[in-house]
């Protein structure tokens, strides 16, 4: 009976979580930028990002993916964390309307979807129906919830599991413990939370023990998204703690209200839910909502204290650190859209550094400037090759026509990043033994204030993917090797004097002008517009 037992809780969390995945991975595909976009706009009103909070709870039934996908937002500029704020509070709620439809009896409808919705998807020969995909996920999904609770029935029949829980009092603390630790390692508090529901039905589990054990769900899995979200840093991990904060929040002042509830005698949560319904499981169900639904109301009353209490414990990254990364984060590459966003984000930022050479290339030999533009290539390669690896991440992923082709302009973008920095710098070291005065350090001079003003202009046009900017650095960035050549032979044939050492620096100066206004050219033909 234990071997069955076990096969069915088995199959059935392995369902589940494949449906889970299957209604992400296609929901994801089927509403893609638009609704990255959409999502940006609404969150300027509370009451329409908290709406929005609701349905992508009830669709995508797991907060912490949800909070993610907000991060890459944030990073990416759509919104701000405090406009996200609502978003996450009430996704929270979202996500009950599993546990809701987990206590009704939809065996037969189950069947009925999978068979339907399998065998549009198998014969869909578009494969673009992400709908499909969707609908067949849905379908998988309840049914390992099912299984599930076909693998809890016949555990009243096991006498050791049933005196384990038998005494309720004690077995409190356990039911929290074992909810929790359950949570932490699914990362999954909806499954736990269906677990418990199904092993009160069966009558194994009371009523308190459950709601522990709920409550413990609850905290488990905060601490799995502690340790995803940990290598979040600056503005962005407020979003992370915020969710983190609703879950422990919620926890403390629902077990408080149990105790009270059971030792002082009040009648509370459990009697409200018991005059509310009579079914066991539907009164369990009602109390993970209560658990959302109050801690989400709470938690919209608070909400610019709470903001302002994050802002002061994670505040914005200002020093970064130059050798990492400040936008990628693995959880990312789930979203492809956003992570296209912030592969764009990253090399926008390395692109700013190179305006540092010219900075270097202004000052005299052996300046500080020259040291510090020098030594950025250790941390502008460590950030490279984490960009490299991102995209290569992402090339393993679903990604549609129009992603596929951003991701190979990007590509190339960086290429040409690295080869612009291999350039500066082989200019800013060339530079080194020319004095500031003299005619060959007015020469140089000019040349590094024109590639300055290419470099702002460059910066420009990838910020704002302005056509008109765009058209305007491809214009400045034309063929000027009629120009750079009667430059050099103006200079040599005005100064016969000139000496092997300045000519061979005029030489690489001009050449490497060339090479860099060349290359920014083909950066900016690759710029999004």
């Amino acid at each position: 009976m234990l071997t069955s037992i076990l096969a069915n809780f088995i199959a059935g969390l392995g369902l589940f979580f494949s449906g889970l995945r299957m209604i992400d991975n296609n929901l994801r595909q089927a509403t893609g930028r638009r609704l990255r976009t959409l999502v940006g706009r609404v969150t300027r009103n509370p009451w329409y990002a908290g709406f929005v909070g609701l349905a992508t709870g009830a669709l995508v039934q797991s907060t912490s993916g949800i909070v993610f996908i907000l991060v890459s937002l944030v990073a990416s500029g759509l919104t701000t964390v405090r406009r996200a704020l609502p978003i996450v509070t009430w996704a929270n709620v979202g996500c009950c309307a599993l546990i809701f439809a987990s206590v009704l009896d939809l065996r037969l409808a189950i069947l009925y979807l999978i068979g339907l919705a399998g065998a549009a998807f198998a014969f869909d020969r578009s494969h673009r129906s992400h709908a499909l995909g969707a609908v067949f996920g849905v379908g998988i999904l309840f049914y390992g919830i099912e299984l599930m609770k076909a693998g809890a029935d016949p555990l009243k029949d096991l006498p050791w599991f049933s005196d384990l829980l038998n005494d309720t009092h004690n077995s409190l603390l356990l039911a929290f413990a074992g909810g929790a630790s359950f949570s932490f390692v699914t990362q999954s508090s909806t499954a736990v939370s269906i677990l418990a529901i199904g092993l009160a039905q069966t009558g194994l589990l009371g009523p308190f023990p459950t709601m522990m054990a709920l409550y413990g769900a609850n905290v488990g899995s905060t601490f799995s998204r502690m340790l995803l979200s940990s290598a979040l840093r600056g503005s962005v991990r407020q979003l992370a703690a915020y969710q983190d904060l609703f879950k422990i929040t919620g926890a403390v002042l629902f077990v408080s209200l149990l105790y009270l509830e059971i030792f002082g005698g009040i009648p509370l949560v459990r009697a409200f839910v018991g005059l509310s319904a009579e079914r066991i499981d539907r009164q369990m169900a009602l109390v993970f909502l209560l658990f959302n639904l109050v801690t989400a109301i709470l938690f919209s009353i608070m909400q610019p204290w709470i903001c302002g209490v994050l802002e002061w414990w994670l505040p914005a990254d200002e020093q970064e650190d130059l050798s990492k990364p400040q936008f990628l984060y693995d959880e990312a590459l789930n979203e492809p859209a956003s992570a296209l966003d912030l592969i764009a984000k990253e090399q926008l930022r390395l692109t700013r550094r190179l305006r540092v050479y010219a900075e270097a290339m202004r000052s005299g030999p052996l300046s500080p400037q020259r040291t510090r533009a020098l030594a950025l290539q250790a941390p502008f390669a460590a950030v490279v090759a984490r960009i490299e690896q991102f995209q290569h991440d992402l090339v393993d992923r679903q990604l549609g026509p129009e992603e596929s082709e951003r991701l190979t302009r990007l590509q190339n973008r960086l290429s040409l990043t690295v080869y612009l920095d291999d350039s500066l710098r082989a200019l800013t070291a060339t530079t080194e033994s020319v004095p500031l005065e003299g005619r060959l350090g007015e020469l140089v001079s000019t040349f590094v204030e024109g590639l300055d003003f290419v470099l702002m202009s460059a910066v420009e046009a990838l910020e704002s993917g302005d056509p008109a900017q765009v058209a305007m650095l491809i214009e400045i960035t034309e063929d000027r090797g009629d120009l750079m050549e009667r430059i050099r032979q103006n200079y040599l044939a005005d100064a016969p004097s000139v000496g092997p050492a300045d000519r061979a620096v005029l030489l690489q100066v001009t050449s490497i002008f060339e090479r860099v206004i060349w290359m920014t050219q083909r950066l900016a033909r690759l710029i999004d517009r």
